[in-house]
């Protein structure tokens, strides 16, 4: 959000509030996560 609000010119000129933004990163995330799941979770299990 802090982001938009310097490219916009302020946090009126988004558009958006933090919780829009953030409910979007959340459902992004959940779709990726929902794509390959099980594997998403070996995979991360792998690395660490």
């Amino acid at each position: 959000m802090d982001i938009l609000c310097i490219q916009y010119g302020g946090c009126d000129q988004v558009g958006r509030t933090r919780r829009d933004i953030y409910n979007f990163c959340h459902a992004s995330k959940q779709e990726s996560i929902a794509v390959g799941d099980a594997q998403t979770v070996i995979s991360h299990m792998m690395v660490r």
